[in-house]
């Protein structure tokens, strides 16, 4: 018996159901979402458009200024919630697979490297890898995800900021 199928084998049979191996190059990371986290309520915000202003932030200061109502009608903000969606075969299964992100500052020093297991695809060959990021809201933040084992990758630039 192939080794591949044997493992599908046993995790059928300790799990009940089996994940398909599947092939590396069928992996990627399809895009970067955001969500604000608002520490008052601890209620998350509609995902974040890429060119949405995100001032004042963490002193829930900027009610009127945000365009979308499901980010403005909450409070303060000082976590944001990043899932970087990797898509491959339906049901895929990708064992040693891991998500890398890392977070630089508008100059490029590192604010954090982060990392995530991938887990077995949905049937419609997705899995959200969630990473939240603490103390955001006054500076703009680049974030970068890829896999361990590809050169390709997704960016996201935050625009946070603060007035004086």
């Amino acid at each position: 018996m192939p080794e591949a199928l044997h493992k599908c084998f046993v995790v059928a049979l300790m799990l009940g159901s089996c994940a398909t191996p599947a092939v590396a190059d069928n992996l990627t990371v399809g895009e970067i979402r955001v969500r604000l986290f608002f520490n008052d309520t601890a209620t998350l915000s509609e995902p974040v458009s890429e060119h949405q202003s995100l001032k004042d932030l963490p002193n829930g200061s900027a009610k009127g200024e945000l365009p979308t109502d499901a980010l403005t009608r909450r409070g303060p903000s000082t976590e944001t919630l990043i899932d970087v969606v990797v898509r491959g075969a339906p049901n895929g299964y990708f064992q040693g697979r891991r998500v890398e992100v890392d977070v630089t500052d508008s100059k490029g020093a590192t604010v954090e490297h982060l990392s995530a297991r991938v887990g077995p695809l949905n049937e419609s060959g997705v899995y959200f890898a969630s990473f939240l990021l603490r103390d955001t809201g006054c500076e703009a933040l680049i974030v970068t995800a890829r896999l361990n084992v590809s050169k390709q990758q997704v960016t996201r630039r935050l625009d946070f900021e603060c007035s004086e």
